[in-house]
């Protein structure tokens, strides 16, 4: 994007003849551009993003044997239309980001997708009768701040925004997850210093910024009739707060934090991560996360909550055009069923940037498992294919618990998960379709000896575009 308008004017071969040295002087009308003009056109960035999003999700019933749309059974098709805006700095000061979207129901859907709004009582007023609708909504509206320079630089969003700090990190569906707070960052040459604070959030199946709370409908379901059980609301988590590190050595990257939930949950972590060629065409990344927790018994309820914690290590191996990558998680949650990065218990409110051990149907973080993951991907590049890149790793988890509803000494660790995904991704780099891309992501889940999942088979297809405008 140039930083200034440059008007030529345009004459006749006649006026060249017989006014020359008058042209020669007024060659171009130059015109400086405003300050508003340069932050919020000449340095921003306005894109229309749209998506197709097709899902479906078969779900094995344990009384036949047979895949179907039962219990955890996702169909889903979604159009997707956002606008997002991304400024400048006015004054090199001040700033503003825009995300607004429509989520767009198209056909029958079933179960939850969350992607479209989750409406609890659709069906029979008063009555638990859960279905999706669409939706529009604005994810992102915040004021910015810049001070300084490179070197020593402090910057602040606040208002609805996504958050990178600390323990802390936005996650995205179709449109980016954001918070009601704010988010800032200290920046002094090879050191970030980051402290971010929220009191609301707001995810793809919401349609608004609602508060934290320690049930997982987040309040949305409350009151209503669930087969004669009324359904409970959840207790208020006032707000977030975390604070991190960041240190760059040049290879080694060293990221720490620590956050807590008021009254329910705290969390402290560190992540070191190193880059390092080898050869010409080898390199190896390779990165440790640990996390541990603790929960607050004021609002989380558990007598004598113990400390927990998660470790991850994993390498990716890149040769030419191929890379190979291998995981190891475990993770220690003797209260739960599973082990919660969060400061809340669905918020987001969470910082993996890195688990090893994920796949597209299990996060392998169940109660005391430990996961092993194996995987590789290959782009198309030296066929003149740069656009296509194919994948596919399988994850086998051990000491699974066989019972989730147990805890403690009751609990017996006897079972077993295993996952396979694929993946293939084409991007249209140039020409007319440019930004055009295509995502085929099928995959499969099995346990064994456990009621903590159901085996389930899952494929997603995911057309996106996007134009930038300015």
């Amino acid at each position: 994007m140039t930083s200034h308008r440059l008007r030529v004017s345009l004459c006749t071969p006649l006026f060249l003849f017989i006014a020359a040295d008058a042209f020669a002087e007024e060659e171009t009308d130059y015109e400086a551009p405003s300050q508003f003009e340069k932050a919020f056109y000449d340095e921003g960035k306005l894109n229309l993003n749209t998506s197709l999003y097709i899902r479906h999700r078969a779900v094995k019933d344990p009384a036949t044997g047979k895949y179907g749309l039962g219990p955890a059974g996702i169909q889903n098709q979604t159009g997707n239309v956002a606008i997002s805006y991304i400024s400048g700095y006015y004054q090199d000061v001040i700033g503003f980001d825009f995300w607004g979207n429509a989520n767009i129901k198209l056909g029958h859907t079933v179960g939850q997708s969350e992607i479209l709004y989750y409406d609890y009582d659709c069906g029979e007023p008063g009555k638990f009768s859960p279905c999706e609708k669409s939706y529009m909504s604005v994810s992102v509206a915040a004021l910015k701040l810049n001070l300084g320079d490179a070197g020593t630089n402090f910057k602040l969003a606040a208002g609805y925004t996504p958050i990178n700090s600390g323990t802390v990190k936005s996650s995205w569906g179709l449109n980016p997850h954001a918070f009601r707070g704010f988010d800032s960052a200290l920046t002094l040459d090879k050191l970030r210093l980051t402290y971010a604070w929220a009191d609301r959030f707001k995810n793809d199946w919401s349609r608004d910024f609602k508060p934290m709370t320690t049930a997982w409908h987040q309040n949305n379901a409350a009151g209503l009739d669930d087969n004669g059980k009324t359904i409970k609301a959840g207790a208020i988590i006032d707000y977030i707060h975390t604070v991190g590190a960041v240190y760059n050595f040049g290879s080694t990257v060293l990221d720490v934090g620590y956050g807590e939930g008021k009254g329910y949950r705290r969390n402290w972590q560190a992540q070191v991560e190193r880059h390092d060629t080898l050869t010409k065409d080898v390199s190896l990344q390779s990165k440790l996360f640990y996390q541990g927790a603790r929960y607050i018994e004021d609002l989380s309820k558990i007598k004598d909550p113990a400390t927990e914690y998660y470790v991850g290590v994993g390498f990716n191996l890149s040769h030419d055009n191929t890379v190979w990558s291998l995981g190891y998680s475990q993770n220690y949650a003797p209260n739960t069923g599973d082990y919660n990065f969060r400061l809340t218990p669905w918020a987001n409110s969470d910082k993996r940037d890195y688990q090893p051990t994920l796949s597209q149907l299990e996060d392998f973080n169940v109660s005391d498992a430990r996961a092993v993951r194996f995987g590789v991907s290959y782009n198309f590049a030296d066929l003149n294919l740069p656009e296509l890149t194919l994948g596919g790793a399988g994850t086998y988890g051990w000491h699974v618990v066989s019972d989730v509803s147990k805890t403690g000494s009751a609990r017996k660790y006897d079972g077993n998960m295993v996952s396979f995904d694929l993946s293939a991704r084409y991007l249209v780099a140039d020409g007319m379709a440019k930004g055009l891309s295509f995502t085929l992501l099928p995959a499969l889940f099995r346990a064994t000896d456990s009621n903590y999942k159901t085996d389930r088979n899952d494929v997603k297809f995911i057309v996106g575009y996007s134009i930038n405008i300015f």
